[in-house]
């Protein structure tokens, strides 16, 4: 027999999924998922997007992003139970960056590539402390 539906097999093998995942309980509720909601906490102080972050004994760390063009702006705030605590600027990245990635390690942040216009292969890193970020150092592309 011959089936010039190809969504009606779509759709035949949806719900067969669905039903496999019902019948072996994949998709049950968790309960810690129930009690955990969002919660509001602190917002950042600008409107943006595609900037990194990383968290180190008890900050967040955030680098450079998107507003309406690239920008270095680095921001830091406390993180606690309660959530994120006031945001404070700090050491400007050196140059305007979006899209990089960065990474914290031994007191460090190190950060990679990104955009600015163009793509980038440079890499800084720079101490973190509870006194935001320090001095920003290039090393190896």
């Amino acid at each position: 027999m011959r089936n010039d539906n190809p969504s009606g097999i779509a759709q035949i093998i949806l719900l067969s999924f669905l039903m496999a995942g019902i019948l072996l309980g994949s998709f049950a509720p968790r309960a810690e998922a129930l009690s955990l909601p969002w919660t509001p906490t602190t917002s950042y102080p600008l409107y943006v997007a595609s900037q990194s972050c990383v968290a180190s004994s008890g900050y967040a760390y955030c680098v450079g992003g998107y507003t309406d063009s690239p920008i270095d702006a680095v921001y830091y705030a406390p993180l606690s139970s309660a959530g994120v605590g006031a945001w404070t600027q700090t050491t400007s990245y050196p140059l305007d960056v979006s899209t990089q990635s960065c990474v914290a390690d031994s007191g460090y942040v190190y950060c990679i590539g990104g955009g600015n216009g163009i793509g980038t292969d440079t890499v800084y890193y720079a101490p973190l402390s509870s006194a935001g970020v320090g001095a920003w150092t290039q090393t190896t592309s």
